[in-house]
Formats: C-alpha cells, structure tokens, sequence
C-alpha cells in the first residue's frame, strides 16, 4: 500500500473539514478516527447524488464527482490515521541515513529513518531538535511522543476532579458524531471553560506526563549523561535564534 504524504493528507483534511479548520501537523497529531469518520458521514450526507433527485443531468454529475472526492479524501485519512497509530510517519522530514549513537551509549534497535544533516537554523522544539541531531529515527520519535500523549491524565479528568466540568457536560462533549476540534476549543466554544482555565488544564495535564527525554533513554537511545547535555545543547541551539523578546532572530 502507498501511504499517503502528508500534502496529500492535509489535502484530504480540507476536503473533509472545510476551510474554517486551520490545517497542521498538529491537526494530524491530535486528530482522531472517531472525528475523521463523523466527518466524513457528514460530507457524504451532503454530497450524495441521491440527495438531489430533481437535478437536472450536469448537477448530479457535479455531485458525483464531489462525492467520489469526499470518499477518496476518507480513504487516504483512514490509511494515515491506521498508519500513524501503529506508529509510522506520512513524510520524514529529510534524509534517512543512519546515525551512530554517541560512545558508551546504548545503542537504539536499528529501525525507522535518520536524519542526516544540518540543524535548521531557527527554534525547535526538543524531539524535532534530537531527531535532527541524528540521534533519533523519526519512528522512534513518533512512537515515544504518541506514548507520552497517551499515559498523561485526560484533560476532561481534570477538569472534572477540579471541579470546572460536570459529567454530564463531559459526556456531551465526547459523544459520537462529534466533529473533531482541538483540545479546548470545544469547552470554550460552549462557554462551558474559559480560555484560562483552557490554558491551565493544558499546562496541568503536560507537567504531569513522562519527559520525553526520560522515555527515550528508558528505549536504550542514549544514557541519562548523554540527556543532560544534549538538553544543554539544545537551549544553546534555541538561544542562538531568539531575540531580547522572545522572537526568531531574522
């Protein structure tokens, strides 16, 4: 099977979610099969050629086509979304040569893609800075950040044991059909939180999960020694492209 490129995913989103949802990989990261099929059910309602039985010949033939996209786009979403959950990458950033771990660290199984070339000369964040120092394939990566995501408390959990949602309004939110939205917005768009609290349970919920350095030296892709300097290597690589202010040196 030819896994979809992530052009071509993000492509597919638009296709399905409009033009109101602001696109990224953090859209794909976030994304889940239960919003991509209510999603798609919706577009397929919309588009169906039986929807418009007295059409003349040209418009149903507009939206058959409309259709057989709407389908396409769920099909390449689906494969991503299967592909991604166990693990796999839409598109690897660069390169993928294969980068030898520093002396005396554990060496890391020899599987996914390694980058192979200079650092981008702008702020990143911590595992896009490890995986373009080489010392990380992009699978492993991937797979380390997806488990983080998933043993950190949920953020409805937390806004429950806080006090700042009721069940039966945390019920409503997660229920089938839902379309998909980012974390919070939801809350937010229903007045049920404030963006404060949404940024609050945000912070929370991430001081509370594994560091990503810690996962990764637990996976044997480098020691607890190796951590603390590429960790000081790193700020030094982000200092060098902020300003007084806080923004990317131009």
């Amino acid at each position: 099977m030819n896994f979809p490129g992530l052009n071509e995913t993000l492509i597919a989103c638009r296709t399905l979610f409009g033009a109101d949802v602001v696109l990224s990989a953090d859209f794909l990261d976030y994304l889940q099969p239960g919003g991509a099929k209510a999603a798609y059910r919706r577009c397929a309602r919309e588009t169906h050629p039986d929807m418009l039985p007295a059409a003349d010949t040209a418009d149903r033939q507009r939206a058959t086509h409309r259709f057989r996209q709407v389908n396409e786009a769920y099909r390449l979403l689906d494969a991503y979304l299967k592909e991604r959950d166990h693990g796999q990458s839409a598109e690897l950033p660069a390169a993928d040569s294969a980068a030898q771990p520093a002396a005396g660290a554990p060496t890391p199984a020899p599987t996914g893609h390694y980058y192979s070339g200079p650092l981008p000369p702008k702020p990143l964040e911590f595992g896009r800075y490890l995986f373009y120092r080489g010392k990380v394939s992009f699978q492993t990566l991937h797979e380390a950040l997806f488990f983080q995501r998933r043993q950190r408390p949920k953020f409805g959990s937390i806004a429950l044991r806080w006090g700042w949602l009721n069940e039966d309004a945390a019920k409503r939110l997660v229920a089938p059909g839902k379309v998909f939205m980012r974390i919070g917005e939801r809350e937010v768009k229903h007045n049920l939180l404030s963006p404060r609290q949404v940024t609050t349970l945000l912070m929370y919920q991430r001081s509370q999960q594994t560091r990503l350095g810690e996962l990764l030296v637990e996976r044997g892709c480098f020691c607890h020694a190796e951590l603390e300097l590429l960790l000081a290597e790193y700020r030094l690589h982000n200092w060098q492209y902020r300003t007084a202010d806080g923004q990317p040196h131009r």
